[in-house]
């Protein structure tokens, strides 16, 4: 753990700070019915369901680790007259993942609608 940074350089301004808090284990078929902020592991749920965005990844060996997804963002997250960062949409990270070790995260893409 580190402790946070006094400098809001690189903080959007629009954001008030919040404390994830609870968590939930599901299938991924479960998942694919509610909002979340934050998917970590099985199948990313997908605002726009095209193939292209993930086939260089995977043919790279990349899987996906997780994704934050602004459906879940809880409604005192932005001030007034604030927008989300990513379009109310979805960042999809990958990475190497072996069954010891999860290696290179990379920001796949952005998914937006």
């Amino acid at each position: 753990m580190t402790d946070e940074s006094s400098s809001d350089r690189f903080a959007h301004p629009g954001l008030i700070k919040h404390l994830i808090s609870h968590r939930e284990t599901c299938s991924d078929l479960h998942s694919m019915g509610q909002s979340f902020l934050i998917k970590f592991g099985g199948s990313p749920r997908l605002v726009q369901d095209e193939d292209y965005y993930s086939a260089k990844l995977r043919e790279e060996g990349f899987s996906f680790l997780f994704q934050v997804d602004e459906d879940g963002y809880p409604e005192t997250l932005l001030r007034e007259d604030s927008s989300y960062p990513f379009a109310f949409g979805a960042l999809y990270i990958y990475a190497k993942i072996t069954t010891n070790d999860v290696q290179d995260p990379v920001a796949g893409f952005w998914q937006f609608s």
